[in-house]
């Protein structure tokens, strides 16, 4: 990536960072003031998503790729530069977690996985502390993981959700939306589509770890690769493929339940969105853009937590 490129990407990530502070506070400002709530805990994230990271050992001068990098926005020959690139500002702004809202690698490809692995490790090493959580790929193991979802016998979709506490007064709840198991697909294959969707085993655990997490106290965050909440008014009309199937009642459903945040990715687009159910409890949907597609967005959060577990 050239420096002019480097820039720009910094320089949105700050902008978007200072949007979200500002879309956070408001509802959470006012809680504040109604609960007296004290500020008892700060969590820093990095946000990354939609990586689609391509390693260069798998890069050849081919028809096939030729064809490849000229029908797609994705930017392939820059892949292992731009990743580089984010991880480094990662680096510099020492966050206690990095999320990567799902499509870490080009297609699903074991030497990609096992580069951005390694890369990832490296970034572990260079921050201590660093949590890193991903969807919908792979679970790391790691001890802040307190539950991961088990699909009844003889399926699978949703077995890659978990849960996670990265800081005391925080639950993170990761949501495998993904439809790639014959019970989960709109055809009966075990095979890839681009929509999302959660079985009602899936979404009552999630509702449950909700709950559990709001019972401790928590700031109750969420992640999952298609989006919660419609982020302009024809979403749901001409690209229903990008929010998981059901999304108005899902919404409806964690939020109710205690679930503040659910950070998203899939469009390619960065947005933020919310829902606000009857009975006044508002989510919000953090979405966060392509790494491989210009200007390559990385967003950096911060959130406090008051002492009644409201996020300021």
């Amino acid at each position: 990536m050239n420096h002019s490129k480097r820039i720009g990407s910094r320089l949105l990530s700050l902008l978007l960072a200072v949007a979200l502070v500002l879309a956070l506070s408001v509802p959470a400002f006012a809680a504040q003031d109604s609960h007296s709530g004290a500020d008892t805990g700060t969590l820093k994230i990095a946000v990354m998503s939609d990586d689609h990271y391509l390693s260069p050992s798998m890069i050849r001068d081919t028809a096939d790729y030729t064809t490849a990098l000229n029908s797609d926005r994705k930017m392939f020959a820059e892949s292992d530069a731009i990743l580089r690139t984010m991880l480094d500002a990662v680096r510099q702004d020492k966050p206690d977690v990095l999320l990567i809202s799902g499509d870490l690698t080009k297609d699903g490809e074991q030497e990609c996985h096992k580069a951005l692995a390694k890369a990832l490790q490296q970034l572990q090493r260079d921050v201590p502390g660093l949590k890193v959580y991903v969807i919908n790929d792979f679970i790391y193991s790691d001890p802040t993981v307190i539950a991961t979802y088990t699909p009844p016998a003889g399926k699978e979709a949703g077995g890659l959700s978990y849960v996670a506490r990265p800081a005391d007064g925080y639950t993170l709840v990761v949501i495998d939306t993904g439809r790639y198991s014959s019970d989960n697909t709109s055809t009966g294959k075990n095979e890839h589509e681009t929509s999302g969707a959660i079985s009602a085993d899936l979404e009552q655990w999630v509702i449950d770890q909700i709950k559990a997490a709001k019972a401790r106290g928590d700031v109750v965050l969420g992640m999952q690769h298609h989006g919660l909440v419609a982020h302009f008014d024809v979403q749901p009309t001409i690209l229903p493929m990008y929010l998981v199937n059901d999304y108005e009642r899902l919404s409806q459903e964690y939020a109710d339940a205690g679930m503040s945040v659910m950070f998203t990715g899939h469009s390619h687009a960065v947005d933020i969105a919310s829902a606000t159910t009857v009975a006044g409890n508002t989510i919000y949907d953090i979405e966060t853009g392509s790494g491989l597609t210009y200007p390559s967005p990385l967003r950096f959060v911060e959130l406090r937590r008051s002492a009644d577990a409201t996020v300021v």
